[in-house]
């Protein structure tokens, strides 16, 4: 498990042992977002100091560093399944994705979405799902370089989404204190958790058993949702 700070140091911890396996001075201004590629061999982490870099994630050496200069926030991170390209969540005064050629150190393409917050990236590699300001959540597709639809439910702003392990359901949390369970391609969605406060993050395991749920009361919920498809398919909505 790896965890980053305010001043730029990230941690990997070893959860079973209990051991702290080592500690980085990863960044020069906080860290904002921690990425571990699918095989578990390297971690990502990007930072306030505009800043992206790869690491290995067995040792801790640098291997990358990616900047972005003309970037805000780095939020969420993904690398392509043929680790050649990163491609980066930016917030702040620009928001949208910018992919990096992570040999060469260079940004390679820039695709502006307002509002935009958090993303997740569903199993096939193609699908992606972005949270955002205004409400909303867009399905991008990779492939296409294009959103291809628009999410509503939540009453305030996206904070974050995350995928399950099939790829079919969509997970969200939102500042309206709200997380919602979706049919991956928006068709259908129910809320699944409420509490009096903002949710801060969702998070599926990997074998798609359980959803992790924080919320700006630094109190994390566990939710069994293993069966979740067949609940959000068989749920109808209460008649207003």
């Amino acid at each position: 498990m790896a965890s980053g700070d305010r001043k730029g140091n990230v941690l990997l911890h070893d959860y079973v042992t209990g051991k702290d396996l080592y500690r980085l001075q990863a960044h020069k201004k906080a860290v904002t977002c921690i990425y571990f590629t699918s095989d578990g061999k390297l971690m990502l982490t990007g930072s306030k100091d505009k800043t992206i870099k790869v690491w290995d994630a067995a040792t801790g050496n640098l291997l990358h560093n990616l900047p972005c200069r003309r970037a805000g926030k780095v939020q969420s991170l993904y690398v392509t399944p043929d680790g050649n390209t990163v491609i980066a969540g930016i917030t702040e005064l620009s928001r949208g994705l910018r992919f990096y050629d992570m040999n060469a150190g260079v940004e390679t393409e820039n695709y502006e979405i307002g509002n935009m917050e958090h993303f997740d990236v569903a199993p096939d590699g193609v699908s992606f799902a972005i949270g955002s300001l205004n409400r909303k959540m867009y399905l991008f597709n990779l492939k296409k370089r294009a959103i291809t639809a628009e999410l509503k439910g939540h009453k305030r702003w996206v904070t974050d989404v995350c995928y399950n392990n099939t790829g079919r359901v969509l997970f969200s949390g939102s500042n309206d204190n709200k997380v919602f369970a979706w049919l991956a391609d928006g068709s259908k969605h129910m809320p699944i958790f409420h509490t009096r406060r903002d949710i801060d993050v969702v998070r599926c395991s990997p074998d798609g058993k359980y959803l992790v749920i924080m919320a700006q009361n630094e109190q994390l919920t566990m939710m069994n949702v293993e069966h979740i498809e067949d609940e959000i398919r068989a749920y109808k909505p209460p008649v207003k």
